[in-house]
């Protein structure tokens, strides 16, 4: 006989069908928050695009605290995922906003022109104008 939290004939062996009632902790608001000041006050102290970008990779790329939360997000019953995905969701948004650079005079970005002609002949006459 099938215990109460495996899938009774025609569905696959050992299969639960329960959630376990707690959360992975990477998926908590606390922790969400903290990894969110972790990577603002990161990206804040960077004072030069090494360190900007080793922030980057740690709070940001693939393998960071946020990232790994945003995967452990499936692992919550359904009823919970909106509510954790719409968290992890803002925090990852707020560090992408902190990275993105600013238009303000010493920002990180180097902004180059979005004129098609930049470094050409005629965009040279015309600085000379």
């Amino acid at each position: 006989m099938l215990g109460p939290t495996t899938r009774p004939e025609g569905g696959k062996e050992g299969r639960t069908l329960s959630y376990d009632p707690v959360a992975p902790s990477t998926v908590q608001p606390a922790q969400v928050r903290r990894d969110v000041d972790d990577a603002l006050a990161a990206i804040a102290k960077a004072s030069d695009l090494d360190e900007l970008k080793a922030a980057r990779l740690a709070h940001a790329g693939d393998r960071s605290p946020l990232a790994l939360a945003n995967r452990e997000i499936g692992q919550l019953p359904p009823a919970a995922r909106a509510a954790a995905g719409k968290r992890v969701g803002e925090a990852r948004a707020a560090v992408a906003a902190a990275l993105k650079p600013s238009a303000t005079p010493g920002s990180w970005s180097t902004r180059r022109s979005t004129s098609p002609c930049r470094g050409t002949a005629a965009s040279k006459a015309r600085a000379t104008r």
